[in-house]
């Protein structure tokens, strides 16, 4: 889940039905003031991945929301707000995508059961100019859970780490610096409209 940055709304953040809940692959935006949702689109990926879509993140300079398929050679979508589409964006390394956040025009993630942080680099139109591995946490294997990022560069997570449940922080601006905060078992994390970051399990 993710967020939109828009104060004068209510706290929204956007989150994804699941493949194999039955009403599989949509977006939703939820109102977490009144606990009411609003479904968005249906993203047209096969029912059967369970896992899939993920890995939502929100661009909000050009008003798209990134999701992943969730498949071992992944793949990237978004989808355009601005002229209601859904678009393919581009093949993702690593494996699985569980998570993915946004910050300064880029999208981070770790893929599922790694210790490797990745980002990607876009295009105008949205599709992925490179991508690029850009930390290494020797030891550390990563299930998630999800992640969500600050407007200053302040990653939160909550995962997995080796078989417990961490949440944790990576500091984007300073040597992409892992700390681990507190045991938690692992949720979905959401920074909401209102700027308060959300978690639910």
């Amino acid at each position: 889940a993710v967020v939109e940055y828009n104060t004068p709304c209510p706290a929204i953040i956007y989150g994804t039905s699941l493949g194999g809940s039955g009403v599989g692959d949509k977006i939703y935006e939820i109102d977490v003031t009144s606990l009411t949702s609003n479904m968005l689109f249906d993203t047209g990926l096969s029912p059967s991945n369970v896992n899939g879509p993920n890995g939502n993140a929100y661009d909000p300079i050009n008003n798209r929301l990134y999701y992943s398929a969730y498949l071992s050679s992944d793949k990237l979508y978004f989808y355009d707000f601005t002229n209601p589409t859904n678009n393919y964006a581009g093949l993702i390394p690593g494996g699985r995508v569980a998570c993915g956040g946004w910050y300064n025009g880029e999208y981070y993630y770790i893929p599922q059961s790694t210790g490797t942080l990745y980002k990607a680099d876009f295009n105008p139109d949205g599709t992925i100019l490179s991508t690029s591995l850009v930390q290494v946490y020797s030891g550390k294997s990563f299930s998630f859970g999800d992640v969500a990022i600050t407007s200053n560069g302040l990653m939160y997570g909550s995962s997995t780490i080796n078989g417990v449940g961490t949440f944790w922080s990576i500091d984007i601006i300073n040597s992409y610096l892992l700390t681990e905060i507190s045991n938690l078992p692992h949720m979905q994390l959401a920074f909401g409209s209102d700027g308060l970051l959300y978690a639910h399990d």
